[in-house]
């Protein structure tokens, strides 16, 4: 990737919330965010996927969080924490 490409599309210093991250689309959408230098939140229904895409995320060098929801029903969304 050329250097004013790089600097115009950098997410350095930004945070994203990828919603269904933990597998398919979300999990690549994660994947590209970091890749631009954000830091990724994902959610996804189940705490193992959860824990496992966090896992995959963090070991190729980014930074990411999870949060285990279903953000369908917002007052299970545990929103102090994430």
């Amino acid at each position: 990737m050329n250097s004013s490409f790089a600097a115009r599309w950098s997410l350095a210093g930004k945070n994203a919330v990828v919603t269904g991250g933990s597998k398919g689309i979300g999990l690549a959408c994660a994947r590209e965010l970091i890749s631009f230098g954000a830091t990724v939140l994902i959610c996804a229904r189940t705490p193992a996927a959860v824990e496992k895409a966090v896992a995959s995320l963090n070991g190729d060098g980014g930074v990411s969080f999870g949060c285990a929801s279903r953000l369908r029903t917002c007052h299970n969304f545990p929103r102090h924490k994430c």
